[in-house]
């Protein structure tokens, strides 16, 4: 198991979809949040999106976003998912975030790997990400 920072915008929009759908309130990940915010042009300030649903913002999933699975790094203890509509004014986010448990990691590798048809393991660390991670040290399981 490896410690990783994984760009999907690359992913077909239909997969992605997917993932999200599968990630998202999905009760096998233990502690995992989830919450969709919006950043404000106005104030400059990130605000919580109360009235933003899942279906809301699937539907929302046109065009450009930014899309980041983060195993570990840049934070050390959890898995972190996040969905940037960068092109929605205000610009909008889905975030799903748990704890980086053994667990928690087979479920996020087994969904990856049925939604993308891809080992996560096989998906190449960014050699900045190595870096970072030497300091880090191994996954605590």
């Amino acid at each position: 198991m490896q410690r990783n920072q994984i760009f999907l915008e690359d992913r077909t929009n239909e997969e992605n979809k997917k993932f999200l759908k599968e990630l998202y309130g999905n009760n096998k990940l233990v502690s995992a949040t989830e919450w969709f915010d919006i950043l404000d042009d106005d104030s400059g300030g990130r605000q919580s999106d109360k009235n933003m649903t899942l279906d809301s913002f699937l539907e929302r999933m046109k065009g450009k976003y930014i899309i980041r699975l983060d195993v570990g790094s840049p934070l050390p203890e959890k898995i972190s998912y996040c969905a940037n509509l960068f092109y929605d004014r205000p610009e909008r986010f889905v975030w799903v975030e748990c704890p980086l448990t053994k667990h928690n990691y087979d479920v996020v590798a087994e969904l990856f790997k049925k939604v993308y048809g891809q080992d996560i393991e096989s998906v190449k660390v960014p050699d900045y990400v190595k870096e970072y991670d030497k300091s880090l040290g191994p996954l605590p399981f």
